[in-house]
């Protein structure tokens, strides 16, 4: 006897009798003889590696895996070994020869039990599934018999196999063809797959023990014996947990498969699930308000030992996140194209179940931040689109997020508080074309302005003057449209919100109110909605005039010139949208600004360049040319701005 021969009987022996022989060494002495041994062999041990009592549990995921990884490399190896063969002239071609290989170990798979069947057909495909053109047919062949097994396998699903069938379902159903995935009864697995994420998040979950903390002189403490340390570490060594994200693909995948094949039942489906997810997100949502853990707002808060265990459970929750927001965006995919009328009641549904989560999305900038992370915004963006389609779902949706704010038991200083807040902003601001005017005048201004005074939380501070801003933008495009309501709406929302502009951009020269930028875009778009009212517009001008610069006598010179820079700021704004015959208070001003003594060099610089920017770019065709004019004879005096080429490109303006 050969010592391959010699090998192959070992082999066979050990799978049969393992005794005292490890796993590993079976299983890799199994790949091996799979990818070597000439045919009809491969059938042979097949079997046996079916029969064999390393996996005679056959709900023991890790054995099974292994044996799933064993098939998988002896696949690889074989085509390896086929594509290096020499070939004469009447050999079979590598193509025949693996299909041949192929159909001999599917042979071996007869009778084998659900699970073991998937792991070992789910190992070869997936050792394919880069060559499906090469050898379509024969992979074929396994696709069928995978389903048809995982088919099986969800029909007799028990306490014992669930897990194993769920992660055998993430990790081969990827590598199955839409055509033939279509085959299997998708609702059901759809539903099988969201009680993944409910089994790790739900009531059996860490997130039960979440409120289980110490706190010692102001310092949390998660010991490392508490219920709520080892239920983390439990999740993240779960399997389940593991193929969440992969899960979470194969339900999105699923919703696109019945849109194009079974849309009758894709209705239901999409309100179960959305249903479930946003059942979910409150829950989580819940659970982690009433924690110590969500007021900490950095590491310092944590003890030492705990800080490893806190990553862990924000690790969980941006785990639920990206998978929510993977299903999510799957379902508005298909609502964006053909939703009919229950589109925007789900699109909702979806909106507020990103609400539950702001806290998570606050670690990535919220979705108004232009650095957030695409697909995020991306499923938060198109649910807002969906939902804009009706103004009053949309206006029911914008009451249910600032009622959902002001009956929070949090206080307004918490970080989930907050989070919440700023998503409700960036919400609302996407949505005020499509509010009637009773939901902006009673729901949208007043909850929007305690914050515009409030600097302390940036982030809320900025959205909610990006939200006023978003209602003036749409105030001014009715009014040129000659929308007597808007128009009266304009001159109630302004005066008030000048006031506060001025109070909190005005003459301390703090760093607490809008940034340069976002001035400028506050101050123009109040411009703008006074357009058409002469009266207004001038009131505007006024108080901008009159802002006095400089502060205190006991304020630094950087202070005063950061005011004197804030209010040539907001008169450069004014340029493109006052009218040409108040042009020349704020361009006396705007002279005055520039040779104070109070300026800075650098100040004077950037004020040069908001000038620029403005008339360049903003001017009105009535205004560019005196602006234009008054700019070649005055860009001296913004030291530093030094731009002959920039009077060139105005002056080509003309």
């Amino acid at each position: 006897m050969s010592s391959f021969e010699d090998g192959y009987a070992r082999t066979l022996s050990a799978l049969q009798r393992p005794g005292n022989t490890a796993p590993a060494t079976v299983l890799s002495s199994l790949s091996y003889y799979l990818a070597h041994i000439a045919l009809p062999h491969p059938t042979t041990l097949t079997r046996a590696a079916v029969l064999s009592p390393l996996h005679t549990d056959v709900n023991r995921t890790g054995p099974l895996l292994a044996l799933a990884d064993t098939f998988s490399g002896a696949t690889r190896l074989r085509v390896k070994l086929g594509d290096e063969s020499p070939r004469g002239l009447f050999s079979r071609s590598a193509h025949s020869d693996l299909a041949l290989w192929l159909r001999a170990v599917l042979e071996g798979t007869t009778s084998a039990p659900e699970l073991v069947k998937i792991a070992i057909l789910g190992g070869v495909l997936s050792a394919l599934h880069d060559l499906t053109r090469q050898h379509g047919r024969a992979v074929g062949q396994i696709e069928n018999e995978l389903v048809v097994a995982y088919a099986a396998a969800l029909g007799g699903l028990d306490a014992d196999n669930t897990t194993t069938t769920r992660v055998f379902g993430a990790y081969y159903l990827q590598y199955v063809s839409d055509r033939k995935l279509a085959a299997l009864d998708l609702p059901v697995l759809v539903a099988f797959a969201i009680d993944a994420l409910e089994t790790v998040y739900g009531p059996s979950g860490f997130t039960s023990y979440l409120s289980g903390v110490e706190e010692e002189e102001g310092v949390i403490l998660v010991p490392s014996t508490s219920i709520l340390a080892q239920s983390i570490e439990r999740t993240s060594s779960d399997l389940q947990y593991k193929v969440l994200p992969s899960l979470a693909r194969l339900v999105a995948r699923s919703v696109i498969i019945l849109a194009e094949h079974d849309s009758r039942r894709l209705a239901r489906l999409m309100d179960d699930v959305s249903r479930k997810l946003e059942a979910l997100c409150m829950s989580v949502e819940t659970s982690w308000s009433a924690s110590p853990l969500a007021a900490a707002s950095s590491e310092t808060q944590l003890q030492p030992a705990t800080r490893p265990i806190a990553t862990s459970i924000w690790t969980a929750f941006k785990t639920l996140l990206f998978s929510i927001a993977l299903i999510q965006q799957s379902i508005l995919t298909v609502l964006v194209y053909d939703g009919g009328s229950a589109a925007p009641a789900l699109g909702a549904i979806a909106l507020r179940s990103f609400s539950s989560l702001a806290f998570v999305l606050a670690q990535f900038g919220g979705i108004a931040a232009p650095g957030g992370v695409p697909e995020l915004r991306r499923a938060a963006f198109n649910a807002l689109d969906v939902v804009a389609s009706d103004g009053a779902e949309s206006d029911v949706l914008v009451r249910a997020l600032v009622q959902d704010l002001q009956n929070s038991s949090l206080p307004h200083s918490h970080p989930v508080w907050h989070a919440k807040a700023a998503y409700a902003f960036a919400c609302i601001e996407q949505l005020v074309p499509v509010l009637p005017d009773t939901c902006l005048r009673q729901v949208v201004v007043p909850v929007c302005t305690p914050h515009l005074r409030d600097a302390s939380n940036r982030e809320t501070f900025e959205a909610a003057h990006s939200t006023v801003l978003a209602v003036f933008a749409w105030t001014a495009q009715r009014i040129e449209r000659g929308d007597d309501e808007a128009d009266v709406y304009g001159r109630e929302l302004i005066p008030g919100y000048l006031q506060i502009l001025l109070e909190t951009n005005g003459a301390d020269g703090n760093d607490e109110g809008l940034r340069g930028p976002q001035l400028r875009l506050a101050i123009a778009a109040a411009a703008r909605a006074t357009m058409h009212e002469p009266a207004l517009a001038l009131l505007l001008i006024d108080d901008v005039l009159a802002l006095q610069s400089g502060g205190a006598s006991s304020a630094t010179a950087d202070n005063k010139s950061k005011a004197k820079f804030r209010r040539g700021l907001m008169l450069a704004a004014l340029l493109p949208a006052v009218q040409p015959r108040l042009l020349q208070k704020v361009l006396v001003a705007l002279e005055e600004t520039a040779t104070s003594e109070e300026l800075s060099g650098d100040d004077a610089a950037e004020l040069g360049k908001a000038v620029y920017e403005e008339i360049s770019e903003r001017a009105s065709d009535a205004a560019r040319a005196i602006l234009v004019r008054w700019w070649m004879a005055h860009e001296e005096l913004f030291r530093g701005h030094g731009a002959e080429s920039a009077s060139q490109d105005v002056s080509s303006t003309l």
